[in-house]
């Protein structure tokens, strides 16, 4: 990698890792971390003896700070995000092989199937279009606003000696009652401070709603929910249903209007993906149609 003021992205994480360290008093440990859409990132853990579990801290955007600020400021910021995420309790490791337990905790979530066939290669997965369901393990905390994610592997099925679907199906029971439809002007409102004047309200191209979970994380999945959807359908009195994918959190959800331009709707989703999206967050170039029973991507 070029060099900037003699240190080099590679001699950069080692000198971080001494560093926090020395800091510490604990090994520090680099690793690789493979996230979503093919994006890997440069892990930093400390290992402390007191737990038995550890947050991540991903020095890739730190580096540009680094050779600006210096070692001092950067391990400064780095102790202290340790700090705010560091658990309080050794995890029990127990919940993860005792499939009674961690049962009612598995969740999904969407990803894109192109994007992700590395990751998918070891990992459950259900194809659904261009669209992968992936699974995971949700560790919730006494704050409702805390919680990690275990992405389930293979390995997990082989020792809890169950297959995919039946994962899908308890993961639809786990999430039922997870999501949440937010009228689109709402949403806008909420950003903007003020509620919409009825000038902006008619200038609103289409009616849109924004399906999500009411922790606004994962929730495209719901896309996936048919009662959900059916439901929806049926109190806006449509035929069909168009859904925008928005990000691997959330989807559009616009009532069938025979007016719509098909041209309109990809550029709405191209434009946000471009504009918008983090990387890790990109689903899917594709818009939706959903007719009450089957899903389909529009032709």
């Amino acid at each position: 990698m070029e060099k900037k003021n003699n240190i080099t992205y590679d001699d950069y994480l080692e000198l971080m890792k001494q560093e926090l360290s020395k800091r510490t008093g604990k090994r520090a440990v680099l690793q690789k971390v493979n996230k979503n859409n093919g994006l890997v990132l440069d892990g930093l853990t400390i290992i402390s003896e007191d737990t038995n579990i550890s947050p991540n801290i991903y020095l890739n955007g730190f580096y540009e700070e680094f050779l600006t600020k210096g070692m001092k400021a950067v391990a400064e910021e780095v102790i202290s995000l340790y700090e705010q995420n560091k658990p309080e309790f050794p995890f029990d490791i127990s919940l993860i092989t005792d499939f009674s337990r961690v049962k009612s905790l598995i969740k999904m979530k969407l990803i894109n199937y192109e994007e992700n066939k590395k990751l998918l290669a070891d990992t459950p997965h259900k194809k659904i279009l261009d669209l992968a369901v992936v699974f995971m393990v949700v560790l919730e905390t006494e704050d409702e606003n805390q919680f990690g994610t275990i992405l389930i592997h293979k390995g997990f099925l082989d020792y809890w000696k169950i297959e995919v679907d039946s994962l899908y199906k308890i993961a639809q029971e786990n999430m039922k009652n997870d999501f949440q439809t937010i009228p689109m002007e709402n949403v806008i409102e909420a950003v903007m401070g003020k509620p919409l004047g009825k000038k902006e309200l008619k200038e609103m191209e289409y009616k849109m709603f924004v399906l999500t979970t009411y922790r606004k994380l994962h929730g495209a999945i719901g896309m996936l929910n048919k009662e959900l959807l059916n439901a929806f359908m049926k109190k806006y009195k449509t035929e069909k249903l168009i859904i925008l994918p928005s990000s691997t959190h959330e989807v559009l959800l616009l009532p069938y209007d025979k007016e719509m331009i098909k041209t309109d709707l990809y550029e709405m989703v191209r434009e946000v993906n471009e504009a918008v999206l983090e990387e890790t967050e990109y689903l899917s170039n594709s818009v939706y149609v959903y007719n009450g029973n089957e899903l389909k991507i529009m032709e």
